[in-house]
């Protein structure tokens, strides 16, 4: 299982990767900021990512959020947090012991099925009233990458992507990419039956 760890600062990261040295089948990333370690190159990498609660923002968190959707990458905050986290769950006790923790994050973990669940067609029952590309970008909006990496990534022109992102903005009268990634991983939610969870 890989595993990346973010804080700003060397310490939170030296100290859970001495906790987690206790199991062997964890590959430990060390990072830095949330969004380094996020980004679409460095998430595909990481099944689980450990988050310094009192260093993360409420910015950094909607961006978790939307990565725990529609990435891999499941987030894990140790410590307490500033604001109102609950879409990312409870946050650990930073007296935690190793035990505990190892057992946390292999909670955490979700197998891989792929960063886009499902590419629904017009005629599909798609709750978002987007075409099958739409629906695709959006994904990857919400997954936190950049119009330029949505580019290289379904190879088009970083015009169509902008375009696609403001057609997207317009059809669900939404402003920005994180009011995005919240509406996507709150019909997510509400489209899985009993039993999916």
């Amino acid at each position: 299982m890989r595993i990346g760890i973010c804080s700003p600062g060397p310490r939170f990261r030296e100290v859970v990767a001495s906790l987690l040295a206790e199991a062997p089948d964890f590959r430990i990333t060390p990072g830095g900021q949330v969004r380094e370690m996020t980004s679409s190159r460095n998430s595909e990498k990481l099944d689980v990512i450990i988050v310094d609660g009192k260093s993360l923002t409420h910015d950094d968190a909607c961006f978790l959020i939307g990565v725990s959707a529609f990435g891999r990458a499941q987030a894990v905050v140790v410590g307490p947090m500033a604001f109102d986290g609950r879409p990312l769950g409870p946050a650990l006790p930073v007296d935690i012991s190793a035990s505990e923790l190892i057992q946390r994050v292999r909670e955490a973990y979700r197998p891989p099925e792929g960063p886009i669940r499902r590419r629904p067609s017009r005629n599909s029952d798609n709750p978002y009233a987007l075409s099958a590309r739409e629906y695709e970008i959006a994904c990857l909006v919400a997954r936190g990458m950049t119009n330029r990496q949505i580019s290289e990534t379904t190879q088009l022109k970083l015009q169509g992507v902008e375009n696609l992102i403001s057609t997207i903005f317009r059809k669900l009268r939404l402003e920005n990419r994180t009011q995005l990634a919240i509406t996507l991983l709150e019909g997510d939610r509400a489209s899985r039956s009993p039993e999916d969870s």
